[in-house]
């Protein structure tokens, strides 16, 4: 299953964005990757940042400097995700070892700041989730013990 919305978030009547809430609460976070460019050392330009989840994916995509979050519960980190038609790019999924420390935390919940920030708050710490410069940059506030 595939939710996708890039609109409905920023719309304050949403049903969605709760029931993602309800839905992720109390689960483990397991993963967090970014797509990255083996030939320049640097994240792939318009890749997602996934936070994988024990039961579904969460996928943020930067777009004209807002957020646009996809929801998956099939494989998300198939091939085609960072297909590119440029040769000089080669795109792979990497841990984004700087939200490492977030592994294995439990969510307390999910909130959208505005169209250009997510936190994910955990157990001990929380994740700040923004789009800067085409890019989806992931911070943590506090660092989890």
């Amino acid at each position: 299953m595939t939710l996708r919305d890039t609109h409905s978030l920023r719309d304050e009547t949403s049903e969605w964005p709760r029931q993602l809430d309800a839905s992720l609460r109390g689960s483990y976070l397991a993963d967090v990757l970014i797509g990255w460019d083996c030939f320049k050392q640097e994240p792939l330009q318009g890749a997602p940042l996934v936070l994988r989840f024990e039961s579904c994916d969460l996928l943020f995509r930067a777009e004209e400097n807002e957020l646009a979050l996809e929801f998956e519960t099939e494989d998300t980190l198939n091939p085609e995700m960072l297909a590119s038609d440029n040769r000089d790019v080669c795109p792979t999924w990497i841990p984004l070892e700087r939200l490492s420390d977030t592994l294995g935390c439990r969510v307390i919940g999910i909130h959208q700041v505005n169209g250009s920030k997510y936190i994910i708050e955990l157990e001990e710490c929380s994740i700040r989730i923004v789009a800067e410069c085409g890019l989806v940059v992931g911070t943590i506030a506090p660092v989890c013990d």
